[in-house]
């Protein structure tokens, strides 16, 4: 996301949120299920009410959450490739996918791949 920040600086005051367990804030854990709320806590201290929202893969999901729990945060949403949780999904329910993306997959991706399945 680094390299839009320029582009949009021009129109938009813009921040780079680390999420706990990234970035600036490695040493601290992550918690997926938590993601939302601890952004949420961010945009308040903040001072940030009724924001665009520009997040890809993870970042999406957790938009997504923040957005769901309180629509009243959240002006607009640009999600690009956003990830998603299929829940109630049994492990064999991911391997159809799996297998398609590693056909077409580059051999160094595929520990990476396994690694997220």
């Amino acid at each position: 996301m680094i390299k839009n920040i320029p582009a949009l600086a021009e129109y938009y005051r813009v921040y780079l949120v680390d999420l706990p367990g990234f970035g600036a804030l490695r040493r601290r854990r992550f918690v997926l299920a938590e993601a939302a709320s601890w952004l949420a806590t961010w945009m308040e201290a903040a001072g940030l009410d009724k924001t665009h929202l520009v997040s890809h893969s993870m970042g999406g999901y957790v938009c997504l959450g923040l957005a769901t729990r309180g629509p009243e945060a959240v002006r607009r949403l640009v999600l690009v490739a956003t990830a998603s949780i299929a829940a109630g999904r049994p492990l064999f329910g991911h391997l159809v996918p799996f297998l398609s993306t590693a056909r077409r997959a580059v051999p160094s991706f595929l520990p990476i791949l396994a690694h997220d399945v």
